[in-house]
């Protein structure tokens, strides 16, 4: 699985975001994604449904989902405040990559 998660605004649909071996949305991929973005969260039992079920979804949802969550990280870092400088230089950016 490749994925290339956007740190920036997104304007269009990230359809190539997240990359699977099948043509169809991969729900156990698309569930990595979105629990990678959640790491150290703690979640209840809902929040781990909701998890479940948006990970049914497809794949622009899912990487929007996911955007918002590790740019609301790097908010929460403040190491880059310009999303660009964040995108290639946080140390944090490394865990999106993979």
């Amino acid at each position: 699985m490749a994925t290339r998660i956007p740190l920036g605004p997104i304007h269009s649909a990230p359809w190539g975001a997240i990359k699977t071996e099948l043509l169809e949305p991969n729900q156990p991929v698309y569930e990595k994604v979105l629990r990678d973005a959640l790491a150290g969260v703690e979640l209840g039992a809902y929040d781990e449904d909701i998890v479940v079920w948006v990970s049914g979804l497809d794949c622009p949802t899912v990487a929007t989902l996911a955007s918002l969550l590790y740019r609301l990280r790097a908010l929460g870092c403040g190491c880059y405040p310009d999303p660009a400088d964040h995108e290639e230089r946080c140390p944090q950016r490394a865990e999106v990559d993979r």
